[in-house]
């Protein structure tokens, strides 16, 4: 990606070497039950409750679980043998997503859902970081396949975590992701070298320092980890939003239901894997801040406008727009931080950054519910949408905010 703002990228190769191709399949593995899970778990929940304000705070113990794994996994990341820890790691999270499906007191939902949100959330980061491994020379494209692999894990996981609910199959659809964190460990072991690491071992690095003290000294002095962190906190303010109300838009607004539910977000995937197709046009002529800019753009007013719209098939078409700029902008994020960031400390760089979408989506899971319930979901919804393109109008008007120089 050659920016003004970053790196330049190094000459890419044609075709996908294997390891890559294994990364990026246990990649779409993991998305799909990922988000089979969470369709099902969101729509399962609400079906049984009815309440959106009880959504909200069960999927705040999710958040948490995201937030800390992030933090964690970034970490372990950095200091153990990448495969190793990934493998054994999927194996953990196949066994704990099948105790979450045979439990049923409330209590339990929301503590095993802190646990699976924890291991989840490590295991992303980790994969994250290791994109290096697989591919060490064409970033954007290696990340671009990887994230493409993700969300055509994406296409078939909200629609049948949808129709699973609907007709009463939800703890079946927990098990097919139990079995997914299986395959992708296979996949995982396939992918990377035995005893590889996402960097070469440095004493400044097996010290023993405090590894979050460092890396926020690190950010601080550093604008491309501090806009990373931002545009991550914009994200989760509308991806927490919209964990909570898309729900209910689709149930109360379009009278769709669970399995409405399951369609939009299926588009969602469908205008992911369209925007991995087209990030190399657009990340190799434009740069960073200007990729953020239209992304962030596009993504608040894709949720703005969807309270507005009481038919499926625009609703559809929205979540497609919302989906092919979020997968850019994960895209270009993540790229640049390849090419930007010290080796040594890629996963706690990814951890940190991620950390700042997880906080928001922890507050605004939260707040969506029962805002919603004083001051409708449609207005929860535009407000989150502007928030977007302010951020846009905000970053555009920013000198270099992507310069990996520190200050």
């Amino acid at each position: 990606m050659t920016t003004p703002d970053a790196p330049t990228t190094r000459r890419t190769r044609r075709g996908v070497n294997s390891r890559l191709a294994a990364l990026a399949v246990g990649a779409g593995l993991s998305e799909f039950g990922d988000v089979l899970f969470l369709v099902a778990f969101t729509a399962g929940l609400y079906v049984s409750t009815g309440s959106a304000r009880t959504v909200g705070f069960v999927l705040v113990a999710f958040s948490i679980g995201n937030l800390v794994g992030a933090v964690l996994g970034g970490t372990l990341i950095d200091r153990l043998p990448a495969r190793a820890w990934l493998v054994l790691g999927n194996l953990v999270t196949a066994a704990l997503v099948v105790v979450f499906a045979y439990a049923t007191a409330l209590p339990a939902v929301a503590a095993l859902s802190l646990v699976v949100g924890l291991s989840g959330r490590a295991l992303l980061v980790g994969q994250q970081a290791c994109v290096p491994l697989a591919e060490p020379v064409a970033l954007l494209r290696a990340n671009a396949v990887v994230m493409s692999s993700r969300r055509l894990g994406q296409l078939a996981g909200p629609f049948l975590g949808g129709t699973m609910v609907a007709l009463g199959h939800t703890r079946e659809a927990y098990l097919i992701n139990a079995a997914t964190f299986v395959l992708s460990a296979a996949a995982t072991f396939a992918a990377l070298p035995a005893h590889s690491r996402v960097h070469g071992r440095r004493a400044d690095d097996e010290s023993g320092t405090a590894p979050a003290t460092g890396i926020l000294a690190y950010a601080r002095r550093t604008p491309a980890v501090r806009t990373s962190f931002l545009v991550q906190c914009v994200i989760g303010i509308i991806v927490g939003t919209g964990n909570t109300l898309v729900v209910v838009y689709a149930t109360e607004i379009l009278h769709a239901g669970p399995r409405g539910y399951g369609i939009i977000n299926t588009f969602t995937a469908v205008g992911a894997i369209l925007g991995g197709f087209t990030v190399g046009l657009l990340g190799r002529r434009v740069s960073a801040k200007w990729s953020t800019v239209l992304c962030l753009a596009v993504i608040g007013l894709a949720m703005g406008l969807l309270p507005t719209v009481p038919w499926l098939a625009l609703a559809a078409i929205l979540r497609a727009a919302g989906g092919w700029a979020w997968n850019i902008l994960n895209i270009i994020l993540m790229t640049n931080l390849h090419e930007g960031a010290p080796p040594h400390l890629h996963g706690r760089v990814i951890g940190f950054t991620r950390s700042g979408q997880d906080i928001c989506i922890i507050v605004f899971t939260a707040l969506a519910g029962t805002t919603a319930t004083l001051v409708g979901t449609t207005g929860v919804l535009l407000t989150a949408g502007a928030l977007g393109v302010a951020s846009a109008v905000l970053l555009a008007l920013t000198r270099n905010p992507f310069n990996w120089r520190s200050t």
